[in-house]
């Protein structure tokens, strides 16, 4: 059971280096995006123009959000 406890061991500081890892990958993004001010919602999908099917659930999102605050300035970052 030696294999075990060192799974045990291994798995949460796999976890723990996976979320520091997207945490900062995260805090890179935000700093290269430009700043956003108050009234705009932005969308990260980096495929938006991919065709795999996520399109329209992008595209319902921002929909929804023009209805709700029709003024507000919205904003898509994709891949590139």
């Amino acid at each position: 059971f030696t294999w075990l406890a060192h799974m045990l061991v291994a798995l949460p500081a796999c976890v723990v280096v996976a979320v520091l890892a997207v945490g900062f990958y995260l805090l890179a993004l935000m700093w290269r995006f430009p700043s956003m001010q108050k009234g705009t919602v932005a969308f990260f999908h980096p495929f938006a123009d991919g065709g795999g099917g996520g399109e329209r659930v992008l595209w319902c999102a921002v929909q929804a959000v023009h209805e709700a605050a029709p003024h507000a300035q919205i904003l898509i970052y994709a891949h590139k």
